[in-house]
């Protein structure tokens, strides 16, 4: 007797022997036992009666039991009998709620004759060859109906005629929320009635199948730990499971890039964990397109037959650790309006009904079942949302908006004050101090404890030049830093480790803030005479406009607005001036002193 293991692609036909009887996932054989099966298969009631009942023709039924595919195999019977309820609870199967399975019948093939037997195995033959699918095509099959599977993931079709029969699973169409991410169950040939496995000296008009979906999902990371500023380069990593599957008819992964990020096709790299096998170049292929709608450039790795014959191979030996890795970096090219940057990739381990090209995006929508009163498949919610979602990672980056203007002079706007931009490590006190709001992000009296001894280099570099690590302020006093990226904000914080705590060196490492160093002071005042550091973080960016943080710093004039001697000048005579009273008043002093003495 067949007993349930991974299901294949290599659809079977269900019928009275054992080369008909139980082939629908293509199982090893394995010894079937009583207690596998529902009392009216192992203990039927009734007389045998071992001749197909013309009564029960039009009162056949089917009942397709929908799960996911287990991580181990069953080891249960697969022969279209009823399996007992504590065997299926004790396999701690997960039912798949809204999945739609056609049905449809034969033509000419009379169950309740030997000819149409015989009939059944020569197409049982062909299937074994050929699969079932294209069998099916060359078979002008009566449509039966078709429905979707329950919460408990069964769907039962009755009254039907006694005949041979073709089950296929319809994604397309299926209400499923999951179905993205669903490797479809083979189709198969199935007969109504079969011969009781059991006793083999009755008839059952009532088949049941079992067929599993492989669930397939994928995740995503994204590295920024060291990505302080635009121009640096984002690194995401995508990994996707492999669905337990014995043939893979289609296995692509799609990273829709935002228009801010420059893709870095030299640097993608695909790989396969947790498992032995290792990937060829052969195995994959890389195309990556931009889309003028969105702007978003669109990064495919799509696995060549050869290379989904060595995952699925790869998965069977493993387990659901075995995942591909798609490592893919790009470079920040701007902040755009948020200064966030969201990132969700696609997952594909199926056959969807509108295709993806890896060149140009979604294509043409399948041809629809010519058979299916419903007509044509219905169209995706969206043809660039393929397959299914992996999370959303976000990075996030401010700019800042710096004003320069003057103690003395309320409307004064310096020009030429050149600043640079240091990594920096400020007290947990003036960290509470500063992580506020907006007006407390820079800290103008706060004690810088740590400097980074070089500048960050901030933005894009025009070619062949360096990027920029010094910013001058204009006529009208003012420069932007475009742009940081956040402090207490590393490697899509929300779905890590949450906020990198600033006041814990363990969270943040070496620095927890930044800090505008001049370098040059406006013509006729002073430098700022320390750093001042500053946040930029949710609390701090919570409410401003572009994603910007603005600040006015005021330099003091030259000599703290004290006028000192200059040779020749002012200072000078009046010292000189002052110099003469003070001789004068001496002498007059001696000369009264000279004539007191005389007199007396």
């Amino acid at each position: 007797m067949r007993r349930m293991t991974t299901h294949n692609r290599r659809p079977q036909v269900l019928g009275t022997s054992l080369a008909l009887a139980a082939l629908t996932l293509g199982a090893a054989v394995a010894p079937a036992h009583a207690e596998d099966y529902a009392p009216a298969v192992s203990t039927p009631s009734g007389p045998a009666v071992s001749t197909v009942d013309a009564q029960q023709d039009g009162k056949a039924a089917l009942t397709v039991h929908k799960y996911q595919q287990p991580e181990q195999d069953t080891n249960l019977p697969a022969d279209g009998m009823e399996l007992n309820a504590d065997a299926l609870a004790g396999k701690q199967l997960q039912p798949l709620p809204g999945i739609r399975f056609k049905l449809k019948r034969v033509p000419n093939v009379d169950l309740k004759t030997l000819a149409g037997w015989e009939a059944t195995a020569q197409i049982q033959q062909r299937v074994k060859t050929e699969g079932a699918e294209a069998v099916a095509k060359n078979l002008d099959l009566e449509w039966q109906g078709a429905k979707e599977t329950g919460e408990d993931g069964t769907v039962n079709f009755t009254d039907l005629p006694l005949g041979l029969y073709y089950v296929e699973e319809d994604l397309d169409r299926s209400s499923s929320a999951k179905k993205g991410g669903v490797t479809p169950s083979a189709p198969f040939f199935v007969t109504l009635p079969l011969t009781n496995t059991q006793t083999r000296d009755r008839w059952v008009y009532q088949a049941h199948v079992y067929p599993k979906n492989a669930l397939t999902e994928a995740t995503k990371a994204v590295t920024d730990e060291g990505t302080t500023a635009v121009g640096d380069t984002l690194k995401y990593t995508v990994d996707a499971a492999i669905p337990r599957v014995e043939k893979l008819r289609n296995y692509q992964i799609i990273d829709p890039l935002d228009k801010r990020l420059n893709y870095l096709a030299d640097q993608t790299k695909v790989t396969l964990e947790g498992s032995k096998q290792t990937l060829a170049g052969d195995d994959y292929t890389i195309a990556s397109f931009k889309r003028d709608d969105d702007g978003k450039t669109y990064v495919t790795v799509e696995f060549t037959e050869t290379g989904r014959a060595k995952l699925a191979a790869a998965r069977k030996a493993g387990d659901q650790n075995t995942k591909v890795r798609v490592v893919i970096s790009a470079q920040v090219t701007s902040l755009g309006e948020d200064g966030k940057i969201e990132n969700e990739a696609r997952l594909i381990p199926n056959e969807p009904n509108v295709p993806w090209d890896k060149e140009s995006g979604p294509t043409t929508p399948k041809k629809p079942d010519p058979k299916d009163p419903e007509g044509p498949n219905p169209p995706p919610g969206d043809p660039w949302k393929p397959g299914v979602p992996t999370n959303t990672v976000i990075s996030k980056f401010g700019r800042i908006a710096l004003t320069k203007g003057s103690t003395v002079d309320e409307a004064a706007r310096l020009e030429n004050a050149k600043f640079e931009v240091h990594a920096c490590r400020i007290s947990p006190e003036a960290v509470a101090r500063l992580n506020v709001n907006t007006a407390s992000a820079f800290g103008v009296h706060e004690e810088v404890a740590e400097l980074s001894k070089t500048a960050i280099p901030v933005g894009m570099a025009p070619e062949d030049t360096a990027r920029a690590t010094e910013f001058v302020t204009g006529k009208n006093g003012q420069v932007t830093i475009d742009g940081l990226k956040y402090n207490d904000w590393k490697n899509d914080s929300s779905t890590k480790n949450g906020q990198v705590d600033l006041t814990d060196p363990k969270s943040y490492g070496q620095f927890n803030a930044y800090c505008l160093v001049e370098t040059q002071a406006p013509e006729g005042y002073e430098l700022l005479p320390q750093p001042i550091p500053f946040l930029v973080t949710d609390k701090t960016m919570a409410g401003t406009q572009n994603a910007t943080l603005p600040v006015t710093i005021k330099d003091i004039p030259k000599r703290g607005g004290f006028e000192l001697p200059v040779t020749g000048g002012n200072g000078i005579t009046i010292a000189a001036t002052a110099g003469g009273l003070l001789m004068a008043g001496g002498a007059l002093v001696a000369w009264r002193r000279r004539r007191d003495n005389a007199h007396n």
